[in-house]
């Protein structure tokens, strides 16, 4: 009785939001992996395997990167650049996921219009800006200088968190904050529900980066130096990690959000004043979270800049 219930509870949840994760491992001409790595990582992580095919019409990259865009919806084409592989590549892990919700209280669109974007360095921009006056979940946190808005979506399972710097020019600082240890998960922490008037821009960014210098920064380090790493568990040739790298695509827009309705029944105050008692007007730089409620787990993570 206790699993059925869970399992309703996942499917309710899951019912007006996508997402989907894919493993997989592609491997070079010649280069042996150990039995027990591909029967782990398929056990453990649902991992296929395919081969690198070096006389691949389009390149090489052109397969995984068909792989990358079924798996994303095509959200994310073209990952792998002309000559990121070459005879030298013995195999590449390729992690994907695909999140794609409708909002719990959708933005109406006549409420969209251009609004000034004031953006680090003093310039200002008009950006399409949805607006709204609603019961959310906010914080304001004087002591860091960020105020964190709570945007759920349909099944209460997932949110986009936006954390808005107090002052115009404050993004610089929130990163410094955020990037102590502990400090992303405190964003996610007091929030309350009050009336706020609301204002976020539509947007679609795009992030691509290696990820070797952070990993470096966290203390990994032999698994890049050809005589140093270690990966007898993969292989038992002499392999390195020569690249680590990271792409995501993340559109925000009235009906919610593709990274690519539930109401608020019984747990929202009822207040005798309709008007706005908050604001929460985004319209400088600000730092966004897409997140699991119920891991905790951060899905993606993005700085919007305008």
């Amino acid at each position: 009785m206790k699993k059925e219930s869970s399992r309703e509870e996942l499917i309710n949840a899951l019912r007006d939001v996508e997402l989907n994760a894919a493993n997989a491992i592609f491997v070079g001409p010649n280069f042996q992996i150990v039995p027990k790595f591909i029967r782990d990582t398929r056990n453990y992580f649902s991992a296929q395997t395919g081969n690198i095919d070096l006389s691949a019409n389009g390149g090489p990259e052109k397969p995984i990167n068909d792989y990358i865009a079924d798996k994303t919806k095509n959200i994310i084409q073209d990952a792998l650049s002309p000559g990121t592989i070459d005879t030298d590549t013995v195999m590449l892990l390729v992690n994907t996921i695909f999140f794609n919700g409708t909002w719990e209280r959708t933005f109406d669109p006549h409420d969209t219009r251009n609004q000034y974007f004031y953006q680090l360095g003093g310039a200002v921009k008009q950006v399409e800006t949805m607006n709204d006056e609603r019961w959310m979940k906010l914080k304001k946190d004087d002591v860091n200088k960020v105020d964190v808005g709570e945007l759920s979506f349909s099944g209460g399972r997932f949110s986009l968190y936006i954390a808005l710097p107090q002052e115009l020019d404050g993004i610089t600082d929130l990163e410094e904050i955020i990037a102590r240890p502990g400090q992303v998960q405190q964003l996610f922490t007091g929030l309350e529900y009050d009336r706020v008037d609301l204002a976020i821009p539509k947007f679609k960014t795009e992030t691509t980066l290696s990820l070797i210098p952070t990993l470096r920064d966290m203390g990994i380090t032999k698994a890049f130096d050809n005589g140093r790493a270690d990966f007898r568990g993969i292989s038992s040739g002499q392999v390195y990690v020569s690249e680590v790298m990271h792409k995501a695509v993340i559109e925000v827009e009235e009906s919610g959000t593709v990274a690519a309705a539930m109401t608020y029944s019984g747990l929202v105050p009822v207040s005798a004043d309709p008007s706005p008692r908050e604001s929460f007007i985004a319209d400088h730089p600000f730092v966004y979270f897409l997140r699991d409620n119920q891991t905790g787990q951060i899905l993606f993570q993005g700085k919007f800049s305008g």
